[in-house]
Parts: structure tokens; C-alpha cells; sequence
């Protein structure tokens, strides 16, 4: 075969690259996020919580990616709390509000379509004597909010509705959800890791009381701290002492605390 008939081979071989669908579990580090980070490893290692100038510039740092979170959600910079993950953000809600109603309160009610931090946590919490109720949705994923409206009783303190769906991608209607469980004194919490950055956020407006996020979806560093927001921080004042004390403060994990601060120009909605 002569060498022009093979000419079309080199075609082939230079369309032959990879194609990564898997955006919604995490997604590739951006040059804009990495070289904050690396900025951050090399020149702010202080300690945040020390006075000196290193120390200080570390917390003032740490300060204003908490800062640009809150913005981004449209919510109160007090009410962020940095962690490891959005897994340990759901893991720190339902298990601190657990242990601060029980045994007074005992029911929660969720959808059987929430992530599995959030199933298998209440799995666990069944164990220990919490009894949780799914409230069905429709064909397209959809909660039925007249099903959620039947389950609501005086026993019931916390609410748990998924924003965006990881595997399907239907979008909840929180404030409904949100307004069934205040007229019965629950508490909600939302997974918002796939809302954050690619539909509008207001917790304020959804009157939520906690939301868990990740940056890893939105072209984040898959170990970066994943945000969660909390209206009612006497329920995980406790669990959060406990966690500085075991973690400490790294400065890797305080790297990651900054570059979270940073929105992806591109799957940024510009109403944030």
C-alpha cells in the first residue's frame, strides 16, 4: 500500500483523545485555581488563628474565600463552615441535629433520591433509635409535596431534599419543600453540591437552614474544602470544636479553604 493511502491514519490518530463525561462526580483542576493554591502553600503558611503577620495574612485570606462562598450562595460569611467534604457537611448536620433533638424529637423525612452521604448517615442514625420516613416523587424524579405535607408531624425535626440530583439532574422546587417543613417547626437541609455554580442559590430565599456544597464539581481540586452553610450553628458548635481539635489546621487544608473561594468564570451563573 502506498504511503498517500495511509495519509487519512493521521486523522485518526490526532482526533484520538480522551473524552471525560464525568463532570457531575468531579471535575479537572483549573490553572486559575491551582496556581492560587500553589500561591498559598508557598507564601501564606502562618498559622490563621496566631497573631503575627504571617499568621494574619493566612486568616485574612481564609476570611475572604469565606466571604466570596457566602456571595455566591447569598448568604452570611458567619454562616460558613469549611469541611472536608461535602460527604462530612452532611454527615455534620444530621448527625449534630440528631443528638440535639433526640430523644424529644425523633423522625426525619427524605427523599429516596439524595446522595448516598446523606442515605447511608440516616441508615446509621436508625440504629440509634431515629426513625426516618422517604417521601415519594413522581416519575421525574419530582417530590410530591402532598406526600411530604401527609409525613410532617410533631415529631418530625429535620427535612432532607437534594437541590440538584448527581444521576438524573431534576432540579427540586426547595422553597416549597422548605415552607411545608416550617409550618411544622422542621428543620431543612439541602445537597447543593450540584446546584452550586450552575442554577441560581439563595439560601436565604429558600429559607433553608443548612446546605451542603463542593467546589470539586465545578473545576475545584477534588480534595478542596467543601463549604456548608448553617443558619443554626448551636446544633454543630459542638461536632465543629471536635473536628478542629482532631484536624487541626494544615496547610493543605487551609490551601484548599482559599482556592474554594474562587468562582469558575464559566459555570459561574452570573446571577451570583
Amino acid at each position: 500500500m502506498e504511503i498517500q493511502q495511509l495519509e487519512f491514519l493521521k486523522h485518526i490518530f490526532r482526533f484520538n483523545r480522551r473524552i471525560y463525561l464525568d463532570h457531575n462526580a468531579t471535575t479537572p483542576v483549573s490553572n486559575r485555581v491551582r496556581r492560587k493554591m500553589e500561591q498559598a502553600l508557598k507564601y501564606h503558611y502562618g498559622n490563621p488563628s496566631s497573631f503575627y503577620g504571617v499568621g494574619r495574612k493566612s486568616a485574612e485570606l481564609m476570611e475572604q474565600a469565606r466571604g466570596q462562598v457566602a456571595d455566591a450562595i447569598h448568604a452570611a460569611p458567619p454562616e460558613i463552615y469549611f469541611t472536608g467534604c461535602a460527604t462530612e457537611s452532611n454527615n455534620a448536620v444530621l448527625k449534630s441535629v440528631s443528638a440535639h433533638f433526640y430523644p424529644k424529637k425523633k423522625k426525619i423525612i427524605s427523599t429516596p433520591i439524595e446522595h448516598p452521604s446523606v442515605l447511608n448517615t440516616l441508615a446509621y442514625l436508625e440504629t440509634q433509635g431515629m426513625v426516618v420516613e422517604y417521601c415519594p416523587v413522581d416519575g421525574e424524579g419530582r417530590v410530591l409535596l402532598a406526600e411530604l405535607e401527609k409525613r410532617m408531624d410533631d415529631e418530625t425535626f429535620l427535612v432532607c431534599c437534594i437541590a440538584a440530583n448527581n444521576e438524573t439532574g431534576v432540579i427540586q422546587d426547595i422553597p416549597a419543600v422548605t415552607k411545608i417543613a416550617k409550618q411544622h417547626g422542621a428543620l431543612v437541609l439541602t445537597d447543593c453540591v450540584q446546584a452550586l455554580g450552575k442554577i441560581p442559590m439563595d439560601v436565604h430565599e429558600w429559607d433553608v437552614d443548612y446546605a451542603s456544597c463542593s467546589r470539586r464539581t465545578n473545576f475545584m481540586d477534588r480534595k478542596a474544602l467543601a463549604p456548608c452553610m448553617s443558619k443554626m450553628a448551636v446544633h454543630l458548635l459542638r461536632y465543629c470544636m471536635a473536628v478542629i481539635r482532631k484536624a487541626g489546621c494544615g496547610l493543605a487544608r487551609k490551601a484548599f479553604t482559599i482556592s474554594s473561594g474562587l468562582a469558575p468564570p464559566v459555570r459561574m451563573s452570573t446571577n451570583f
